[in-house]
């Protein structure tokens, strides 16, 4: 037996086998033990079948990244294994679906590649205790936990929790599993937290995240319409919501919700749409409304793959200029970027701070990957969040009530339907300081100045990075979103090559925290761009709007990037 640092499990089979639910019982269970966790998820867009694969790093120390080369290999069967093995670490191990070679439990070959192949009876092995050949991933998971260490009970609670209704037949299941590997010495990857972390982790995806961070700031209204791969937002707060005062409606299409939310809005409640790509173009015009009207507005894109339906369960980031610039006209909107699952949360509970504050839509841009991956993050202090509302007209702005009146910070006291003397028209028409259509050169221009106003004050407020590596070193990347755990990891493989790199990570894209990232460029000799498209998008925005000599790093191959294409980048930059 061996102490690892980490650990990488891939679970693989098809479509309706389980493999994700084995996958994120396993994180789930490791997370609540008090281990952390990172994973990945990949399926196809067909309602059945298709190759489908969930990954997951577990370690004692905090993770950044689902691992590249795996240490355990979990199959329904030989047909699952087999594209898989060649990413197995010499001395991997896989296991599948199989007539075992010897009465001995896990009895392995060793391959001509250096890995250990375990075939299990798992189908023979339900029909013995009396349960359905259904649940191997449910044995599969029983595999998983016992040879890295979990103790039983942990994936016990894994299995109560999902499955409340079918809790014996998957207990059964779980247990044939963990009995089977309990007497094998054959490589246990036995893992144990760190002194004090025992249970003292939440584990959940991005998108659960973005529904709790939304719970937390007191959303009141969520609408959308169903779409992958931002439903599970819409799910988790159909579920939980209504526990706390709110409600959920699913319009007939994406323009319809976002109308929702605009209408909740403008009544003085928060409210929130999520979608994706797709639908995240039918609401562009609504977003424009928003900032035209000066209505409170936050909004999730859950990027994929694109253009059109593109690949609906894959990850990309091309959704950025989009954010940035959608809506005809010009209509500021600030855009922020969560880089990780415990982010998600937090920049959630500050959209809607920043919506109200500044009365503007606020976009929340995820991915694929960090929408539908799990983390396990230290359990957030819901009593010490901190909500801002919105400006309220006083007494004396409701005499003679100008709702669009100009103020030095470009926010006017907005007021709810109802207040005695606070009635005005909200319009997409240009309008003035009352709110009464207004079509002259000069209203428009301070109008939009106004407008912009409010975003360049949000941009006080905007300024956080997340700056890591070595300060001495001569290639910088600067990246957003899902990629930073891949950058943050191979920074790290880099430094055990002898090569230095340091990177930023804005949490903001609109408005963009330029002075932190002119101080951030200062002395180096190479900036990489990495991200999930092909044309390079944010590199593009770093050109234009700081002129910096950016290297787009940019894979669109609907995949997270990976540390080892971003370590190639750091090599070949550090060139002389």
């Amino acid at each position: 037996m061996r102490r690892a640092k980490a650990v990488v499990v891939r679970v693989s089979g098809r479509a309706g086998d389980g493999i994700i639910t084995a996958g994120e019982l396993l994180a789930v269970a490791a997370g609540h033990w008090g281990l952390h966790s990172h994973t990945f998820e990949s399926y196809g867009a067909e309602v059945r079948g298709g190759d489908t694969v969930y990954q997951v790093c577990i370690s004692p120390a905090p993770v950044t990244d689902p691992g590249e080369r795996l240490d355990l290999l979990l199959a329904i069967d030989r047909e699952a294994a087999l594209p898989h093995l060649e990413a197995l670490k010499e001395g991997g191990m896989a296991i599948y679906e199989g007539a075992a070679a010897t009465d001995h439990p896990l009895a392995c070959e060793f391959d001509h590649e250096g890995h250990y192949i375990c075939p299990v009876p798992m189908a023979e092995l339900l029909r013995l205790a009396g349960a359905s050949a259904r649940a191997r991933n449910m044995v599969a998971l029983g595999l998983a936990g016992r040879l890295l260490g979990l103790p039983q009970k942990y994936l016990t609670e894994a299995v109560k929790e999902r499955f409340p209704d079918q809790m014996e037949a998957n207990l059964t299941a779980l247990k044939v599993g963990f009995t089977y590997a309990a007497d094998s010495a054959h490589l246990k990857f036995h893992l144990r937290p760190r002194q004090g972390e025992m249970g003292a982790h939440l584990v959940m995806s991005g998108n659960e995240a973005v529904a709790l961070g939304a719970i937390a700031a007191g959303l009141k209204l969520f609408a959308g319409y169903p779409i992958t791969p931002a439903t599970d937002i819409m799910e988790f707060l159909a579920r939980e919501l209504p526990k706390f005062g709110g409600a959920v409606l699913q319009g007939e299409d994406e323009m319809a919700a976002l109308g929702m939310v605009l209408g909740a809005s403008f009544a003085g409640e928060r409210a929130m749409a999520a979608t994706s790509g797709p639908g995240f173009t039918l609401m562009q015009e609504l977003i424009g409304l928003a900032s035209m009207a000066e209505i409170p507005a936050v909004i999730v894109d859950v990027q994929r793959g694109g253009p059109s339906t593109g690949l609906p369960t894959k990850p990309e980031q091309a959704d950025l200029n989009l954010a940035l610039y959608g809506s005809h006209g010009e209509a500021p909107r600030i855009v922020l970027a969560p880089t990780d699952v415990q982010s998600c949360f937090g920049l959630t509970l500050k959209a809607f701070n920043l919506a109200d504050r500044y009365q503007m839509p606020v976009i929340i841009l995820l991915d694929q990957f960090i929408a539908k991956r799990r983390e396990a993050f230290d359990r957030p202090r819901l009593l010490q969040v901190h909500k801002t509302r919105r400006l309220l007209p006083s007494p004396d702005d409701l005499g003679g009530y100008k709702r669009y009146r100009f103020t030095e910070s470009g926010v006017s006291p907005m007021a709810r339907p109802g207040t005695p003397g606070g009635t005005y028209v909200a319009t997409g028409l240009e309008h003035d300081e009352e709110g009464a259509p207004s079509y002259t050169s000069e209203m428009h221009r301070r109008m939009t100045e106004k407008r912009f106003h409010k975003l360049a004050m949000a941009g006080r407020e905007l300024r956080q990075v997340h700056v890591f590596g070595s300060s001495q070193a001569r290639v910088g990347l600067i990246g957003w979103g899902s990629t930073e755990g891949a950058v943050r990891e191979a920074i790290a493989q880099a430094r055990e090559q002898g090569l230095s790199a340091r990177a930023l990570y804005p949490l903001a894209l609109n408005p963009l925290p330029e002075a932190q990232i002119r101080r951030f460029v200062r002395g180096l000799g190479a900036i990489i761009v990495p991200e999930s498209n092909y044309t390079g998008q944010f590199a593009s925005l770093l050109k234009a709007r700081l002129g910096l000599p950016v290297t787009s790093l940019a894979i669109p191959e609907g995949r997270p990037i990976t540390p080892g294409e971003v370590v190639a980048a750091i090599k070949e930059a550090s060139q002389p």
